[in-house]
């Protein structure tokens, strides 16, 4: 009886997590376990092959709790995750909650199995204690100097391949170089004058179009684009 009701509770389990592996694995036979306990496996086993679901997950912050369906806003647009009684709900201090305390404004992240119709069976729901901050993006970007704000040390670049202008920030950390006779060198900031062209490449973290620059490369009167200037020319080889 101990060991039938061992089998039983890792083929449930097993039966949720890798419905692929069980796919074709048969209920024990024991005449110990009800039909109910069977039919119910056997439900649920149907339910996920015939769904064809596969793992996923949503993250968001809730806009309704319904019944047991939570609806999320996400970057990509509304979401819905299904809940049931497998559905592990842990709080923002990783203790287990139940449905009804989660609130809307919360920021959650469900993992589970996406169904045919976009709608997620959650299998653990996390609630975070604030939302997570957009990654950053690095840019690089080539223009022409507009105007320069010596005292906040930001320059407004407009872009030459498109109408976009780019304040580009300049911190202690970032390296500015200029080519010296055919050697690149770094200068000051004060150096950038109006007017000179530049290549700027660094950390862009909003939609404003301001990128704080980790490297600014000053571009020499003459050349035609920035990618000449800083890409390397080859050399023969054994060539000094």
């Amino acid at each position: 009886m101990k060991y039938t009701k061992i089998i039983l509770i890792l083929f449930i389990l097993c039966s949720t997590l890798l419905p692929k592996a069980f796919a074709q694995t048969p209920t024990p036979a024991d005449d110990e376990i009800s039909p109910e306990i069977k039919e119910k496996v056997q439900e649920r086993i149907e339910a996920i092959q015939e769904s064809g679901s596969r793992k996923a997950a949503y993250f968001g912050t809730i806009a309704d709790v319904s019944n047991s369906t939570l609806t999320i806003e996400s970057e990509k647009g509304e979401r819905k995750i299904k809940t049931d009684e497998e559905t592990d709900l842990i709080g923002e201090k990783g203790q287990a909650i139940k449905l009804e305390d989660l609130e809307i404004d919360d920021f959650i992240i469900a993992l589970g199995y996406l169904e045919t119709d976009g709608l997620l069976l959650g299998k653990r729901i996390s609630v975070l204690a604030e939302e997570p901050e957009p990654a950053e993006t690095r840019e690089a970007v080539y223009g022409e100097v507009a105007d320069i704000s010596g005292e906040e040390e930001v320059i407004s670049l407009s872009s030459l391949k498109d109408e976009v202008t780019y304040e580009i920030d300049v911190t202690s950390k970032t390296t500015i170089e200029k080519k010296v006779d055919d050697k690149t060198e770094e200068i000051d900031f004060d150096e950038i004058e109006i007017g000179d062209r530049l290549a700027a490449v660094g950390i862009k973290k909003n939609d404003n179009g301001t990128i704080t620059a980790s490297v600014i490369y000053l571009i020499p009167a003459g050349a035609e684009t920035a990618e000449e200037e800083l890409t390397p020319t080859p050399t023969a080889a054994g060539e000094e």
